[in-house]
């Protein structure tokens, strides 16, 4: 394969990983929508908004995550402290099972209880609520979470009440490697997707893993070449695509 039929086949992939990363996000934009909604409702009802109306998204993530090619492991909403009238610390988080179903995550939200979530202390919620803007986070290990490696895709949602809380998606990241290599249909070129982090998402060659950094031995890697991921909105999804020597 010659170098101007490699750039065009990197490309090509780049476009297609931007389309459905841009599709993701538009999913849990829907999910913001929807809590929007929602908190408008209690706020035109005179109402604090609460966990059994917070619920009242569980049908669209079901309905998301349900869907045949889906790019998500998990789906839902983690609220603010000042978000909810009956608490301060709420995650309506929905992970699908493998049976092309979904099961609510019950995490652990007491400060006292072992193995406690500080979920408003993870980077995946404080970015969008300081920056305001959709981001895409890791990968990283969601330990206390779905405990293994992903990427949350998240935005914010700015409430009637004035309160910041976040819509997001963690990504399967097993899914993200099946479209790079469908697409890719070659392991001629070593190919790596880097996230904003720094760190590998995923790749074709066993050198370079998921969540490592690009690395042989104690010299940094140089890719032969770089394709940034076209997303509609680059500053949410600073991806890269690398084709790297060897």
């Amino acid at each position: 394969m010659s170098h101007d039929e490699r750039d065009s086949l990197l490309s090509r992939t780049a476009e297609m990983l931007a389309g459905h990363i841009d599709a993701a996000f538009a999913d849990v934009d829907a999910v913001r929508r929807r809590v929007i909604e929602i908190a408008t409702e209690a706020s035109e009802q005179r109402r604090s908004l609460d966990r059994t109306m917070l619920a009242g998204i569980r049908p669209l993530l079901l309905d998301l995550l349900a869907h045949e090619g889906t790019l998500f492991e998990s789906l839902g909403v983690a609220v603010s402290g000042d978000c909810l009238g009956d608490t301060s610390r709420w995650l309506e988080w929905w992970r699908r099972d493998g049976r092309n179903k979904a099961q609510f995550i019950s995490h652990a939200l007491n400060p006292d209880s072992v193995g406690f979530y500080d979920y408003q202390s993870r980077e995946w919620f404080r970015l969008p609520v300081t920056t305001r803007r959709p981001c895409a986070v890791g990968p990283y290990v969601d330990a206390g979470g779905i405990e293994v490696c992903t990427v949350t895709l998240a935005i914010p949602i700015d409430l009637p009440s004035g309160s910041i809380s976040v819509a997001g998606g963690d990504l399967s990241i097993a899914a993200v490697e099946a479209l790079l290599l469908g697409t890719l249909g070659t392991r001629a070129h070593k190919v790596v997707l880097l996230g904003a982090n720094g760190r590998v998402i995923t790749s074709n060659t066993a050198r370079h893993v998921t969540g490592s950094r690009l690395r042989t031995g104690e010299a940094q890697a140089v890719p032969d070449r770089i394709v940034v991921i076209p997303s509609a909105d680059p500053h949410r999804l600073p991806w890269q695509l690398l084709a790297m020597p060897g």
